[in-house]
C-alpha cells in the first residue's frame, strides 16, 4: 500500500511537472520571457536536473541577451545529461557569443559525435573554421552537410564564398548564385531575379536592366561590369542606390558605344521593358564566357570638379599631407566586430604629423565627443550628405586609409593611394595573402597577423615610408 503511494505521488509530480512546462511553453510562444523563467525556476527548485526546464530556461536567457546567466543552466544541465547533444550545441552558440571559439568548436564537435546529422552544428563549426581560416576543414564541414542534405542552399552558398577567397571563380561564382534561395536574399527562387543570356552574342543592341542587391561598397564594385555590357554594344539601364546615382553615372566619362543610364528602384516602373534583367552581383556569372577573373581597369569613378573645388578651399593650408580615415563602418553589418577597429587602438595613427580627415558618417555621438579633443583631426560629418561628397573630398586626400567599408570601394574606385586595414579572415572580395588586389589597383591590403591583432596593422601603417 505504501508503494503504490509512492509511485502515485512520482507520477503525480511528473504529471504536474509536464503540466508547468506546457504552461511555460505558451508563455515562450507569446514572448512573455519572464513568466516563463518563473516558471522554470519552479519546477528546477523541485528537480534541478530537469533536462526541459534548464535548457528552456537558458533559451529564455539567451533571448534577453543574459549570456551568462544562461552558460550557467546549460552548464548545470550538461553535470546530469553530458550525452545531450542538444546542450552542447548551445554551449557552443553560448561561447561562441562570447568569442571563445576553441571551446565552441569543442561543443559542436561532440554535438557531432552525439547526433552525426546535426545539420545546424557542422553549420557552427564550418562557420568558426572559416574565422580561423581553417578553409579546408570548413570545406569538409559544408561537405559532410551536402552528405546529409544534397544540394542545400546555404551550404552551397557559404562554400562559395571560401572558393571565391581562394580565386576559384568559375565553381565559386556558380555557387554564389545560391544565395538566392537563403534567408538572407529573401528565399526567393532564380527566375524572379534574373532574364540572362545564354551567350555573349546575344547581347549585341539588347537592353539589360542590372539591379543592385546588396551594400553600398557592392553597387560600387560590381557597377564596373556594366562598363563591359556596354562594350558589347548593350544598352544598359543601372539601378543603384539614391545616394550613389550621381557617383555612379560617372561610368560614362569612358567613351562608349551607348551611355550607361542610371536610375534607382522606384523608377524602374516608368522604364521600359528590358530584354535582360540580372541582380549586379551575378554579373560575373553571366558574363563568365565573356572575360575570365576580374575586370581591371584603373579608376572607373569621378568626382565632380565643383564639389573637388570646394572641398580644397576647406582644407588646412599647410605642408602637412592630408590623410582620410574611416575606422569602423555601419554597426548594423553582421560583420561588424571583425572588420572594424575600437578607436583607442586606431588613435595611434594620430602620432603621424600629418592633417586627418573622418571621411566616413556611420559614427556614433559617444566616438563624435572622444575625437573632438584631436587637434589634428577634422569631421566632416555635417557636410558628406552623398556619395558625391565624399568621392570629392578622398580626391583632395593624398592617401586613405580605411577598415573595409563602402568608403574602402569608393576610394579604389577613384583610383586614390588606399590602405585598406583587413581582419585576420577577410571577406572573399580580398582573397589570401597578397598585398595587392585586382579589384583596385591603387590599394594596398594590411592584413591582420593573427585574429583581432589590430594593434600590429596600425604599427604597420604608421612605419610605411610613404607617410613618415
Amino acid at each position: 500500500m505504501q508503494r503504490q503511494t509512492h509511485h502515485s505521488r512520482s507520477r503525480g509530480s511528473a504529471s504536474a511537472a509536464q503540466g508547468l512546462l506546457l504552461k511555460a511553453q505558451n508563455h515562450l510562444a507569446r514572448k512573455e520571457l519572464p513568466l516563463a523563467q518563473a516558471i522554470y525556476q519552479r519546477i528546477l527548485l523541485a528537480d534541478s536536473g530537469n533536462l526541459v526546464a534548464r535548457r528552456n530556461m537558458g533559451a529564455t536567457l539567451v533571448e534577453q541577451d543574459k549570456l551568462e546567466q544562461a552558460l550557467i543552466h546549460y552548464e548545470a544541465a550538461l553535470k546530469y545529461h553530458p550525452n545531450d547533444a542538444e546542450l552542447h550545441y548551445s554551449l557552443g552558440v553560448i561561447t561562441q557569443r562570447f568569442n571563445s571559439l576553441y571551446e565552441a568548436m569543442g561543443h559542436y564537435l561532440r554535438a557531432i559525435e552525439l547526433r552525426p546529422r546535426h545539420i545546424e552544428a557542422f553549420e557552427n563549426l564550418a562557420n568558426i573554421q572559416t574565422q580561423l581560416c581553417l578553409y579546408d576543414d570548413a570545406l569538409t564541414s559544408y561537405q559532410h552537410i551536402l552528405d546529409i542534405e544534397p544540394g542545400r542552399d546555404s551550404t552551397l552558398y557559404s562554400m562559395s564564398l571560401i572558393l571565391l577567397l581562394h580565386g576559384h571563380f568559375k565553381e565559386g561564382w556558380e555557387l554564389y548564385e545560391h544565395r538566392w534561395a537563403t534567408p538572407d536574399f529573401g528565399k526567393k527562387h532564380p527566375d524572379e531575379v534574373k532574364r540572362i543570356w545564354n551567350h555573349p552574342s546575344e547581347l549585341n543592341g539588347k537592353s539589360v536592366l542590372i539591379i543592385h542587391e546588396q551594400g553600398f561598397g557592392d553597387t560600387i564594385q560590381f557597377c564596373r561590369y556594366a562598363l563591359v555590357l556596354a562594350n558589347l554594344n548593350a544598352r544598359v539601364t543601372l539601378v543603384v542606390q539614391p545616394e550613389l546615382v550621381t557617383l555612379i553615372e560617372t561610368l560614362n566619362n569612358f567613351t562608349l558605344p551607348q551611355l550607361i543610364q542610371v536610375t534607382t528602384k522606384d523608377k524602374i516602373d516608368l522604364l521600359e521593358t528590358h530584354d535582360y534583367c540580372v541582380p549586379m552581383m551575378s554579373l560575373p556569372y553571366a558574363l563568365r564566357d565573356s572575360i575570365s577573373g576580374i575586370p581591371e581597369m584603373g579608376q572607373y569613378l569621378w568626382a565632380n570638379e565643383k564639389n573637388i573645388s570646394e572641398w580644397h578651399k576647406l582644407l588646412p593650408f599647410n605642408e602637412k599631407i592630408n590623410i582620410g580615415i574611416v575606422w569602423s563602418g555601419n554597426p548594423k553589418h553582421k560583420n561588424d566586430a571583425n572588420r572594424s577597429i575600437p578607436f583607442d587602438k586606431f588613435k595611434a595613427i594620430f602620432n603621424i604629423d600629418a592633417n586627418f580627415h573622418l571621411i566616413s558618417k556611420d559614427i556614433s555621438d559617444k566616438e563624435l565627443k572622444n575625437i573632438e579633443k584631436i587637434s589634428k583631426l577634422h569631421v566632416w560629418v555635417d557636410r558628406l550628405l552623398d556619395f558625391s561628397d565624399t568621392a570629392a573630398l578622398i580626391t583632395c586626400m593624398d592617401l586613405v586609409v580605411t577598415v573595409d567599408t563602402s568608403l574602402a570601394h569608393v576610394s579604389g574606385a577613384l583610383g586614390k593611394t588606399t590602405k585598406l586595414l583587413l581582419p585576420y579572415a577577410p571577406d572573399f572580395r580580398w582573397f589570401l595573402n597578397s598585398e595587392s588586389t585586382p579589384w583596385y589597383k591603387s590599394a594596398e591590403l594590411i592584413r591582420q597577423d593573427k585574429r583581432m591583432d589590430w594593434d600590429s596593422v596600425i604599427s604597420k601603417v604608421t612605419t610605411d615610408g610613404f607617410i613618415t
